[in-house]
């Protein structure tokens, strides 16, 4: 398992992060503090991810682009 300071001040960018793997990551370089951009093809499965990072009290600044997602 990598340290949570080892990701602390990592970007890192997540293609198809609403299903399997992507979201999976996702979720726990998230947990491990790494700033994460994210996007995915599903609007319904986005929000349910945004829905699930929402309860995990982690900033969300969203972009204006389709489905696309930056975390602080």
């Amino acid at each position: 398992m990598i340290h949570k300071d080892d990701l602390a001040a990592k970007r890192v960018m997540i293609t198809v992060a609403t299903s399997g793997i992507g979201r999976n990551t996702t979720l726990a370089l998230l947990k491990q503090g790494a700033n994460v951009a994210f996007c995915g093809k599903s609007e319904v499965k986005m929000k349910g991810l945004l829905d699930e990072i929402a309860q995990m009290k982690i900033g969300i600044k969203k972009h204006d682009h389709e489905e696309q997602v930056c975390l602080q």
